[in-house]
């Protein structure tokens, strides 16, 4: 690689991605280390020196392709930081956009879990009145021995209001959920339709000098 290359962030991906495969396989090939029997070397080794000078360079070349890589990745991160792109109606960087592509599941789990309590605690309120207006109607019939049907608006209130008062189950939603649950859904949609071709574009035409 020649100092003073412009390569874009796409080229550049690919790039690391092929150092990458490089490092893994000359990693593996290393033998740092070997045994001389008398002055027999292993099989495969011609001599001592030879098989020092050989490791010496395999090494160098080893940490000179770590330090290729950490240049381009810093390089890729430090512009991925600078570099606006906007996905759906929301302008961010590239660095937070990858960021949140890389958590959106988290954004996932919290969708489903108010979704699912949501739901739970409505249906707790449904059967708990449900279970109310039972016992409310049990009530009136013992007391008046009529059906709450039969009975005069004063005479149902009398019981009716006070009972209601004290065991009625209500939802108590400080986060206004259902309201939430819609934004955030639209969100992560909005998001996810957009994000990968937002990211392609941006790193096709953003340039960095390595």
């Amino acid at each position: 690689m020649v100092d003073g290359k412009e390569m874009t962030i796409t080229a550049a991906l690919v790039e690391l991605k092929r150092i990458d495969s490089r490092l893994e396989k000359q990693i593996a090939q290393l033998k740092p280390v070997s045994v001389k029997t008398g002055n027999k070397m292993e099989v495969g080794m011609n001599s001592e020196e030879e098989y020092c000078k050989e490791v010496k360079k395999q090494y160098s070349d080893l940490c000179s392709l770590f330090e290729t890589r950490r240049k381009m990745k810093a390089l890729v991160v430090e512009s991925n930081a600078k570099t606006k792109i906007k996905v759906g109606s929301v302008e961010m960087t590239v660095a937070e956009a990858i960021e949140r592509k890389s958590s959106i599941e988290f954004e996932k789990n919290l969708l489903v879990s108010l979704e699912g309590k949501r739901n739970a605690k409505i249906a707790q309120v449904e059967c708990a009145n449900e279970e109310m207006n039972n016992q409310l109607r049990s009530l009136l019939e013992s007391t008046y021995g009529r059906r709450d049907g039969q009975l005069s608006k004063d005479d149902y209130n009398r019981i009716s209001q006070p009972f209601i008062e004290n065991n009625e189950a209500k939802l108590i939603d400080p986060l206004n959920v259902a309201k939430e649950i819609e934004r955030l859904g639209n969100s992560i949609e909005e998001f996810e339709a957009d994000i990968d071709v937002a990211l392609s574009v941006s790193n096709a035409r953003t340039v960095i000098l390595v």
